[in-house]
């Protein structure tokens, strides 16, 4: 009968079963053969893992943490924005040549909305479609 090792995939899982066999092995360790060094090295890299998660997580949520304030800064760096750009192009001073250098003017764009229909072909613009 074949037996499977039961290593969890997942990180947080594997951090936690490793804490686990580290700390039950450390009251079987001699019955299983296994040396002081290697006990040692299990232990070390326990903390290790430990360490690491921790650290991991504490950085996972600064990032959310920073994502989260730039998003609110974006949206409150918009509103101003807004209000600024209203009073600029209110200014009497102001020209669209200026808005354009700011990057503040729009270019339309002219779309030719005009159907034709002719002998059942349905043409929009330039384009030429069967009926």
């Amino acid at each position: 009968m074949i037996h499977h090792d039961y290593i969890p995939k997942k990180q947080d899982a594997y951090v936690e079963w490793h804490a686990d066999f580290t700390e039950e092995l450390a009251y079987h360790f001699a019955a299983f053969d296994v040396s002081a060094n290697d006990f040692a090295l299990l232990n070390s890299n326990n903390r290790v893992l430990s360490g690491l998660l921790k650290a991991s997580d504490a950085a996972n949520a600064d990032a959310e943490a920073a994502v989260m304030e730039l998003h609110l800064m974006i949206y409150r760096s918009q509103a101003f924005v807004r209000i600024l750009v209203r009073r600029i192009k209110a200014h009497r001073g102001y020209a669209q040549a200026i808005g354009q250098r700011l990057g503040i003017e729009v270019q339309e764009v002219v779309a030719d909305l005009s159907w034709h229909q002719s002998d059942g072909i349905h043409t929009f613009g330039d384009t030429a479609r069967c009926a």
